[in-house]
Protein backbone atom coordinates (compact mmCIF):
# COMPACT_ATOMS: atom_id res chain seq x y z
CA UNK A 1 0.00 0.00 0.00
CA UNK A 2 0.93 3.60 -0.14
CA UNK A 3 2.68 5.21 2.48
CA UNK A 4 1.14 8.36 2.06
CA UNK A 5 -2.51 9.47 1.09
CA UNK A 6 -2.14 12.38 -1.58
CA UNK A 7 -5.19 14.04 -2.70
CA UNK A 8 -7.26 12.35 -4.64
CA UNK A 9 -9.74 15.31 -5.97
CA UNK A 10 -9.68 19.44 -5.92
CA UNK A 11 -12.27 21.29 -4.43
CA UNK A 12 -13.90 23.78 -6.40
CA UNK A 13 -13.68 26.37 -3.96
CA UNK A 14 -11.41 25.27 -1.20
CA UNK A 15 -11.60 28.79 1.04
CA UNK A 16 -15.53 28.79 0.94
CA UNK A 17 -15.66 25.12 2.33
CA UNK A 18 -13.21 25.45 4.89
CA UNK A 19 -14.76 28.72 6.17
CA UNK A 20 -18.10 26.37 6.16
CA UNK A 21 -16.10 23.85 8.04
CA UNK A 22 -14.52 26.75 10.66
CA UNK A 23 -18.00 27.75 10.84
CA UNK A 24 -19.29 24.30 12.24
CA UNK A 25 -16.48 23.45 13.95
CA UNK A 26 -16.94 27.07 16.45
CA UNK A 27 -20.29 25.87 16.61
CA UNK A 28 -19.29 22.05 17.55
CA UNK A 29 -17.29 23.23 20.21
CA UNK A 30 -19.25 26.11 21.43
CA UNK A 31 -22.31 23.78 21.95
CA UNK A 32 -19.92 21.56 24.45
CA UNK A 33 -19.07 24.15 26.72
CA UNK A 34 -22.00 26.80 26.44
CA UNK A 35 -24.11 24.27 28.39
CA UNK A 36 -21.52 23.54 30.79
CA UNK A 37 -22.28 27.14 32.35
CA UNK A 38 -25.72 26.44 32.04
CA UNK A 39 -25.90 23.26 34.02
CA UNK A 40 -26.42 25.43 37.44
CA UNK A 41 -29.67 27.20 35.70
CA UNK A 42 -30.60 23.65 34.23
CA UNK A 43 -30.82 22.39 37.60
CA UNK A 44 -32.86 24.83 39.38
CA UNK A 45 -35.39 24.90 36.46
CA UNK A 46 -35.88 20.83 36.63
CA UNK A 47 -35.61 20.45 40.42
CA UNK A 48 -32.28 17.76 39.77
CA UNK A 49 -29.56 16.23 41.66
CA UNK A 50 -25.99 16.42 40.78
CA UNK A 51 -26.11 12.85 39.63
CA UNK A 52 -29.39 13.58 37.55
CA UNK A 53 -27.97 16.50 35.69
CA UNK A 54 -24.65 15.18 34.98
CA UNK A 55 -26.48 13.20 32.51
CA UNK A 56 -26.99 16.37 30.22
CA UNK A 57 -23.26 16.41 29.62
CA UNK A 58 -22.51 12.54 30.13
CA UNK A 59 -25.68 11.78 27.53
CA UNK A 60 -23.62 14.24 24.76
CA UNK A 61 -20.55 12.77 25.47
CA UNK A 62 -20.91 9.36 25.22
CA UNK A 63 -23.27 9.82 21.68
CA UNK A 64 -20.12 12.14 20.51
CA UNK A 65 -17.37 9.93 20.90
CA UNK A 66 -19.09 7.06 19.17
CA UNK A 67 -20.28 9.39 16.66
CA UNK A 68 -16.98 10.70 15.54
CA UNK A 69 -15.48 7.13 15.20
CA UNK A 70 -18.89 5.83 13.22
CA UNK A 71 -18.90 8.91 10.64
CA UNK A 72 -15.18 8.12 10.21
CA UNK A 73 -15.33 4.66 9.36
CA UNK A 74 -18.48 5.24 7.47
CA UNK A 75 -16.52 7.90 5.29
CA UNK A 76 -14.74 4.92 3.80
CA UNK A 77 -17.28 3.43 2.14
CA UNK A 78 -19.94 6.17 1.35
CA UNK A 79 -19.79 9.80 0.11
CA UNK A 80 -18.93 13.09 2.46
CA UNK A 81 -21.35 14.63 1.20
CA UNK A 82 -24.27 12.52 2.20
CA UNK A 83 -22.80 12.32 5.76
CA UNK A 84 -21.92 15.68 6.27
CA UNK A 85 -26.24 16.02 5.53
CA UNK A 86 -26.77 13.76 8.11
CA UNK A 87 -25.32 15.56 10.61
CA UNK A 88 -25.97 18.76 9.94
CA UNK A 89 -30.08 17.84 9.90
CA UNK A 90 -29.39 15.56 13.40
CA UNK A 91 -27.77 18.58 14.73
CA UNK A 92 -30.23 20.92 13.88
CA UNK A 93 -33.26 18.54 14.65
CA UNK A 94 -32.02 17.87 18.21
CA UNK A 95 -31.60 21.86 18.51
CA UNK A 96 -35.47 22.72 17.52
CA UNK A 97 -36.30 19.71 20.04
CA UNK A 98 -34.13 21.16 22.80
CA UNK A 99 -35.61 24.48 22.53
CA UNK A 100 -39.03 23.06 23.04
CA UNK A 101 -38.31 20.30 25.77
CA UNK A 102 -40.84 20.42 28.35
CA UNK A 103 -38.95 17.77 30.53
CA UNK A 104 -35.46 16.60 31.64
CA UNK A 105 -35.69 13.35 29.49
CA UNK A 106 -36.59 15.08 26.34
CA UNK A 107 -33.66 17.42 27.27
CA UNK A 108 -31.59 14.36 27.46
CA UNK A 109 -32.96 13.57 24.09
CA UNK A 110 -32.39 16.53 22.44
CA UNK A 111 -28.66 16.41 23.83
CA UNK A 112 -28.27 13.24 22.33
CA UNK A 113 -29.72 14.00 18.94
CA UNK A 114 -27.45 17.12 18.88
CA UNK A 115 -24.20 14.73 19.57
CA UNK A 116 -25.36 12.22 16.68
CA UNK A 117 -25.35 15.21 14.44
CA UNK A 118 -22.15 17.07 16.00
CA UNK A 119 -20.19 14.19 15.64
CA UNK A 120 -20.10 14.20 12.27
CA UNK A 121 -18.16 17.76 11.87
CA UNK A 122 -14.14 17.02 13.65
CA UNK A 123 -13.85 13.35 12.10
CA UNK A 124 -15.22 14.06 8.49
CA UNK A 125 -13.40 17.54 8.56
CA UNK A 126 -10.33 15.52 8.87
CA UNK A 127 -11.50 13.17 6.39
CA UNK A 128 -11.75 15.95 3.75
CA UNK A 129 -8.63 17.25 4.66
CA UNK A 130 -6.95 14.16 3.70
CA UNK A 131 -8.56 13.18 0.59
CA UNK A 132 -8.87 16.61 -0.92
CA UNK A 133 -6.00 18.86 0.30
CA UNK A 134 -2.23 18.15 -1.04
CA UNK A 135 0.13 16.98 2.16
CA UNK A 136 2.09 20.49 1.13
CA UNK A 137 -0.85 22.86 2.29
CA UNK A 138 -2.33 20.19 4.80
CA UNK A 139 -0.83 21.78 7.78
CA UNK A 140 -2.51 25.15 6.70
CA UNK A 141 -5.93 23.60 6.56
CA UNK A 142 -5.55 22.08 10.15
CA UNK A 143 -4.24 24.76 11.13
CA UNK A 144 -7.61 26.56 10.17
CA UNK A 145 -9.82 23.89 12.14
CA UNK A 146 -7.73 24.28 15.08
CA UNK A 147 -8.23 27.89 15.26
CA UNK A 148 -11.72 27.84 15.25
CA UNK A 149 -11.56 24.99 17.86
CA UNK A 150 -9.90 26.82 20.29
CA UNK A 151 -12.04 29.73 19.40
CA UNK A 152 -15.10 28.16 20.41
CA UNK A 153 -13.31 27.14 23.68
CA UNK A 154 -13.02 30.58 24.32
CA UNK A 155 -16.24 32.07 23.25
CA UNK A 156 -18.51 29.14 24.53
CA UNK A 157 -18.08 29.87 27.94
CA UNK A 158 -18.59 34.06 27.18
CA UNK A 159 -22.06 33.37 25.36
CA UNK A 160 -23.12 30.77 27.32
CA UNK A 161 -22.72 32.89 30.61
CA UNK A 162 -24.78 35.84 28.59
CA UNK A 163 -27.20 34.11 26.96
CA UNK A 164 -28.27 32.28 29.67
CA UNK A 165 -28.75 35.03 31.98
CA UNK A 166 -30.57 37.31 29.68
CA UNK A 167 -32.56 35.02 27.19
CA UNK A 168 -32.59 31.43 29.26
CA UNK A 169 -30.49 28.67 28.75
CA UNK A 170 -32.91 27.45 26.28
CA UNK A 171 -32.18 29.83 23.86
CA UNK A 172 -28.32 27.99 23.55
CA UNK A 173 -30.27 25.64 21.71
CA UNK A 174 -30.83 28.57 18.41
CA UNK A 175 -27.11 29.00 18.17
CA UNK A 176 -26.57 25.41 17.24
CA UNK A 177 -29.17 25.85 14.80
CA UNK A 178 -27.02 28.34 12.64
CA UNK A 179 -24.62 25.43 12.02
CA UNK A 180 -27.40 24.65 9.11
CA UNK A 181 -26.87 27.61 7.32
CA UNK A 182 -23.09 25.83 6.01
CA UNK A 183 -25.23 22.60 4.74
CA UNK A 184 -25.84 24.16 0.57
CA UNK A 185 -22.02 25.01 0.65
CA UNK A 186 -20.96 20.74 1.13
CA UNK A 187 -23.69 20.39 -1.18
CA UNK A 188 -22.31 22.10 -3.47
CA UNK A 189 -19.16 22.14 -3.40
CA UNK A 190 -18.08 18.72 -2.11
CA UNK A 191 -17.17 16.40 -5.27
CA UNK A 192 -19.58 13.67 -6.07
CA UNK A 193 -18.56 10.12 -5.59
CA UNK A 194 -19.29 6.55 -5.95
CA UNK A 195 -19.98 4.33 -3.01
CA UNK A 196 -17.87 1.90 -2.05
CA UNK A 197 -18.55 -1.78 -1.93
CA UNK A 198 -17.68 -3.12 1.83
CA UNK A 199 -19.42 -4.97 5.07
CA UNK A 200 -19.42 -2.47 7.99
CA UNK A 201 -19.02 -4.29 11.01
CA UNK A 202 -21.45 -4.14 13.12
CA UNK A 203 -20.56 -6.00 16.08
CA UNK A 204 -17.51 -4.42 16.31
CA UNK A 205 -19.02 -0.99 16.54
CA UNK A 206 -21.30 -3.01 19.32
CA UNK A 207 -18.92 -4.44 21.43
CA UNK A 208 -16.35 -0.64 21.06
CA UNK A 209 -19.81 1.24 21.84
CA UNK A 210 -20.44 -0.88 24.92
CA UNK A 211 -16.67 -0.34 25.95
CA UNK A 212 -17.34 3.53 25.45
CA UNK A 213 -20.66 3.65 27.42
CA UNK A 214 -19.36 1.77 30.32
CA UNK A 215 -15.52 3.42 30.70
CA UNK A 216 -16.97 7.11 30.58
CA UNK A 217 -19.45 5.88 32.53
CA UNK A 218 -16.84 4.94 35.03
CA UNK A 219 -15.07 8.26 34.48
CA UNK A 220 -18.18 10.42 34.91
CA UNK A 221 -19.66 8.56 38.39
CA UNK A 222 -16.63 6.71 40.03
CA UNK A 223 -18.95 3.55 40.12
CA UNK A 224 -16.36 0.60 40.14
CA UNK A 225 -18.81 -1.55 38.58
CA UNK A 226 -18.35 0.16 35.27
CA UNK A 227 -14.54 -0.89 35.39
CA UNK A 228 -16.34 -3.75 33.10
CA UNK A 229 -16.42 -2.01 30.68
CA UNK A 230 -12.53 -2.91 30.56
CA UNK A 231 -13.90 -6.66 29.46
CA UNK A 232 -15.99 -5.21 26.24
CA UNK A 233 -12.32 -4.21 25.25
CA UNK A 234 -10.78 -7.34 25.61
CA UNK A 235 -13.74 -8.63 23.67
CA UNK A 236 -13.42 -6.16 20.90
CA UNK A 237 -9.50 -7.22 20.56
CA UNK A 238 -10.29 -10.75 20.14
CA UNK A 239 -13.74 -9.75 17.71
CA UNK A 240 -11.11 -7.89 15.38
CA UNK A 241 -8.83 -10.78 15.24
CA UNK A 242 -11.94 -13.03 13.76
CA UNK A 243 -13.77 -11.03 11.44
CA UNK A 244 -12.44 -10.34 7.83
CA UNK A 245 -13.35 -6.80 7.98
CA UNK A 246 -13.57 -5.41 11.39
CA UNK A 247 -14.77 -2.08 12.46
CA UNK A 248 -10.92 -1.23 13.29
CA UNK A 249 -8.43 -3.53 11.69
CA UNK A 250 -5.79 -5.15 14.27
CA UNK A 251 -3.25 -4.06 11.54
CA UNK A 252 -3.98 -0.19 12.50
CA UNK A 253 -4.12 -1.14 16.04
CA UNK A 254 -0.41 -2.50 15.87
CA UNK A 255 0.95 0.09 13.72
CA UNK A 256 4.56 1.30 15.05
CA UNK A 257 4.10 4.83 13.70
CA UNK A 258 -0.28 5.31 13.98
CA UNK A 259 -0.42 4.00 18.35
CA UNK A 260 2.29 6.38 19.02
CA UNK A 261 0.30 9.21 18.15
CA UNK A 262 -2.31 8.00 19.53
CA UNK A 263 -0.89 7.79 22.86
CA UNK A 264 0.88 11.08 22.28
CA UNK A 265 -2.91 12.48 21.78
CA UNK A 266 -4.64 10.82 24.48
CA UNK A 267 -1.60 13.15 26.84
CA UNK A 268 -2.28 15.93 25.60
CA UNK A 269 -5.64 15.90 26.04
CA UNK A 270 -5.28 14.37 29.83
CA UNK A 271 -3.20 17.46 30.27
CA UNK A 272 -5.00 20.39 28.31
CA UNK A 273 -8.87 19.01 29.83
CA UNK A 274 -7.38 19.03 33.26
CA UNK A 275 -6.04 22.92 32.90
CA UNK A 276 -9.63 23.39 31.27
CA UNK A 277 -11.30 22.54 34.38
CA UNK A 278 -9.22 23.71 37.56
CA UNK A 279 -8.58 27.05 35.73
CA UNK A 280 -12.26 28.58 36.20
CA UNK A 281 -12.01 26.85 39.83
CA UNK A 282 -8.78 28.34 40.92
CA UNK A 283 -10.13 31.71 39.32
CA UNK A 284 -13.23 31.38 41.50
CA UNK A 285 -11.85 29.73 44.79
CA UNK A 286 -8.88 32.35 45.08
CA UNK A 287 -9.87 35.44 43.27
CA UNK A 288 -13.48 34.97 43.49
CA UNK A 289 -14.30 35.75 40.54
CA UNK A 290 -18.08 35.45 38.95
CA UNK A 291 -18.99 32.72 35.93
CA UNK A 292 -19.16 36.02 33.47
CA UNK A 293 -15.42 37.58 34.10
CA UNK A 294 -13.96 33.74 34.31
CA UNK A 295 -15.30 33.75 30.52
CA UNK A 296 -13.49 36.69 29.71
CA UNK A 297 -10.39 35.56 31.31
CA UNK A 298 -10.12 32.32 29.43
CA UNK A 299 -11.21 34.75 26.15
CA UNK A 300 -7.80 36.58 25.21
CA UNK A 301 -5.60 32.87 25.46
CA UNK A 302 -8.25 31.29 23.05
CA UNK A 303 -8.26 33.93 21.09
CA UNK A 304 -4.61 34.36 20.81
CA UNK A 305 -4.30 30.37 20.03
CA UNK A 306 -6.47 30.70 17.28
CA UNK A 307 -4.74 33.80 15.61
CA UNK A 308 -1.80 31.09 16.60
CA UNK A 309 -2.99 28.40 14.47
CA UNK A 310 -2.87 30.06 11.00
CA UNK A 311 0.58 30.38 11.50
CA UNK A 312 1.34 27.03 13.28
CA UNK A 313 0.08 24.86 10.21
CA UNK A 314 2.02 26.79 8.10
CA UNK A 315 4.73 26.15 10.08
CA UNK A 316 4.01 22.32 9.64
CA UNK A 317 3.90 22.86 6.07
CA UNK A 318 7.59 24.29 5.96
CA UNK A 319 9.23 22.59 8.50
CA UNK A 320 10.29 19.14 10.25
CA UNK A 321 7.31 18.74 12.52
CA UNK A 322 9.90 17.06 15.15
CA UNK A 323 11.23 20.13 16.72
CA UNK A 324 7.90 21.45 16.30
CA UNK A 325 5.91 18.92 17.81
CA UNK A 326 8.38 18.93 21.05
CA UNK A 327 8.47 22.92 21.31
CA UNK A 328 4.34 22.47 21.89
CA UNK A 329 4.98 20.12 24.57
CA UNK A 330 7.74 22.01 26.21
CA UNK A 331 5.12 25.16 26.09
CA UNK A 332 2.25 23.27 27.45
CA UNK A 333 4.75 21.93 30.34
CA UNK A 334 6.15 25.47 30.82
CA UNK A 335 2.34 26.73 31.68
CA UNK A 336 1.85 24.13 34.10
CA UNK A 337 4.96 25.14 35.76
CA UNK A 338 3.50 28.55 36.22
CA UNK A 339 0.35 27.12 37.24
CA UNK A 340 2.53 25.06 39.97
CA UNK A 341 4.51 27.23 41.71
CA UNK A 342 2.76 31.36 40.96
CA UNK A 343 -1.15 30.40 40.09
CA UNK A 344 -1.75 31.82 43.70
CA UNK A 345 0.39 35.21 43.12
CA UNK A 346 -1.64 37.08 40.64
CA UNK A 347 -4.57 37.31 38.30
CA UNK A 348 -2.35 37.90 35.07
CA UNK A 349 0.11 35.02 35.97
CA UNK A 350 -2.64 32.64 35.73
CA UNK A 351 -4.20 34.62 32.68
CA UNK A 352 -0.61 34.13 30.64
CA UNK A 353 -0.01 30.49 32.01
CA UNK A 354 -3.66 29.83 30.14
CA UNK A 355 -2.31 31.75 27.23
CA UNK A 356 0.65 29.33 26.85
CA UNK A 357 -0.89 26.09 27.55
CA UNK A 358 -3.41 27.16 24.68
CA UNK A 359 -0.84 27.69 22.03
CA UNK A 360 1.49 24.81 23.01
CA UNK A 361 -2.16 22.53 23.25
CA UNK A 362 -2.76 23.95 19.66
CA UNK A 363 0.46 23.42 18.07
CA UNK A 364 1.03 19.73 19.39
CA UNK A 365 -2.70 18.56 18.56
CA UNK A 366 -2.05 20.56 15.15
CA UNK A 367 1.01 18.36 14.25
CA UNK A 368 -0.54 15.25 15.26
CA UNK A 369 -3.57 15.16 12.98
CA UNK A 370 -1.37 16.47 9.84
CA UNK A 371 1.27 13.03 10.79
CA UNK A 372 -1.90 10.75 10.94
CA UNK A 373 -3.37 12.24 7.75
CA UNK A 374 -0.02 11.33 6.21
CA UNK A 375 0.46 7.87 7.33
CA UNK A 376 -2.63 6.05 6.88
CA UNK A 377 -3.64 5.02 3.55
CA UNK A 378 -7.19 4.93 1.76
CA UNK A 379 -8.12 1.73 3.41
CA UNK A 380 -7.33 3.14 6.94
CA UNK A 381 -7.46 6.82 6.96
CA UNK A 382 -11.68 6.74 8.26
CA UNK A 383 -10.83 4.21 10.93
CA UNK A 384 -8.01 6.21 11.79
CA UNK A 385 -8.80 9.33 12.09
CA UNK A 386 -12.10 8.28 14.10
CA UNK A 387 -10.02 5.93 16.34
CA UNK A 388 -7.79 8.98 17.18
CA UNK A 389 -10.45 11.52 17.74
CA UNK A 390 -12.07 8.78 20.53
CA UNK A 391 -8.70 8.64 22.20
CA UNK A 392 -8.15 12.35 22.79
CA UNK A 393 -11.73 12.23 24.16
CA UNK A 394 -11.01 9.71 26.59
CA UNK A 395 -7.59 11.66 27.69
CA UNK A 396 -10.27 14.62 27.94
CA UNK A 397 -12.35 13.10 30.36
CA UNK A 398 -9.88 10.91 32.62
CA UNK A 399 -8.26 14.19 32.49
CA UNK A 400 -11.27 16.18 34.23
CA UNK A 401 -12.01 12.68 36.34
CA UNK A 402 -8.70 12.45 37.73
CA UNK A 403 -7.87 15.97 38.59
CA UNK A 404 -11.06 16.10 40.33
CA UNK A 405 -10.22 13.09 42.42
CA UNK A 406 -6.99 14.78 42.57
CA UNK A 407 -8.15 17.68 44.23
CA UNK A 408 -10.81 16.46 46.18
CA UNK A 409 -8.32 13.68 47.94
CA UNK A 410 -5.53 16.94 48.19
CA UNK A 411 -7.65 19.14 50.00
CA UNK A 412 -8.84 16.33 52.68
CA UNK A 413 -5.34 15.03 53.24
CA UNK A 414 -3.75 18.14 53.84
CA UNK A 415 -0.60 16.82 52.15
CA UNK A 416 1.93 19.51 50.87
CA UNK A 417 4.75 18.24 48.93
CA UNK A 418 5.10 21.53 46.36
CA UNK A 419 6.71 23.93 48.24
CA UNK A 420 6.81 26.39 45.32
CA UNK A 421 3.45 27.54 46.28
CA UNK A 422 2.85 29.34 49.73
CA UNK A 423 -0.93 30.53 48.93
CA UNK A 424 -3.76 29.29 50.27
CA UNK A 425 -5.61 26.53 48.66
CA UNK A 426 -2.51 24.47 48.04
CA UNK A 427 -4.48 21.96 46.69
CA UNK A 428 -4.40 23.40 43.17
CA UNK A 429 -0.23 24.14 43.43
CA UNK A 430 0.27 20.16 44.18
CA UNK A 431 -1.99 19.20 41.25
CA UNK A 432 -0.86 21.13 38.68
CA UNK A 433 2.76 20.07 39.86
CA UNK A 434 1.53 16.32 39.16
CA UNK A 435 0.17 17.57 35.55
CA UNK A 436 3.69 19.08 35.24
CA UNK A 437 4.75 15.43 35.77
CA UNK A 438 2.50 14.18 33.24
CA UNK A 439 3.92 16.37 30.70
CA UNK A 440 7.68 15.24 31.42
CA UNK A 441 6.07 11.72 30.45
CA UNK A 442 4.58 13.04 27.22
CA UNK A 443 7.64 14.69 25.96
CA UNK A 444 9.89 11.51 26.67
CA UNK A 445 6.90 9.49 25.04
CA UNK A 446 7.90 11.28 22.30
CA UNK A 447 11.39 11.34 22.12
CA UNK A 448 11.48 7.42 22.77
CA UNK A 449 9.07 6.84 19.94
CA UNK A 450 11.15 9.13 17.61
CA UNK A 451 14.44 6.86 18.91
CA UNK A 452 12.23 3.86 18.31
CA UNK A 453 10.99 4.98 14.84
CA UNK A 454 14.81 5.16 14.07
CA UNK A 455 15.77 1.48 15.43
CA UNK A 456 12.62 -0.39 13.38
CA UNK A 457 13.73 1.70 10.59
CA UNK A 458 17.08 0.43 10.29
CA UNK A 459 15.42 -3.26 11.07
CA UNK A 460 13.17 -3.19 8.45
CA UNK A 461 15.08 -2.04 5.57
CA UNK A 462 17.38 -5.11 6.66
CA UNK A 463 14.48 -7.55 6.99
CA UNK A 464 12.56 -6.09 4.23
CA UNK A 465 9.29 -5.16 6.02
CA UNK A 466 7.40 -2.64 5.18
CA UNK A 467 4.61 -1.45 7.93
CA UNK A 468 1.29 -0.03 5.95
CA UNK A 469 2.05 3.37 7.86
CA UNK A 470 5.86 3.75 7.27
Amino acid sequence: MSNQLQAEQRLPNEKLVYWALQFNVLITVMNTTMFNVAIPAITMDFTLSPSEVSWVVMSYSVMFALGTVTYARLADQFELKKLITIGLSLLGLGSVVGVLAPSFGILIGARIMQAAGASAIPGLGMVMTSRYIPLERRGRSLGKIAAASSLGFGLGPVLGGLISQFFGWSSLFFITLLGLLMLPVYRNQLPNEESRKGHFDVGGMGLLALAVIAMLAWISTGNHWFASGLIFIILFWLYTGRVQTPFISRQLLTSRKYVPLVVLQFLVFFQYFAVLFMFPLLLADIYQLPIMRIGFVIFPGALCSALASFFIGRWFDQASSVPLLAGGICLLKTALLLFSCLGYFSFWVVMFSYLIAAIGFTIVTTGISREVSNILDRGHIGAGIGFLQLCQFFGGAFGVASTGRLLEYDTQAYISFNPLWVGTHAAYGHTFALMAGVSLFTLAVYLLNLYGQDRNRSRDKAEGYQDFSA
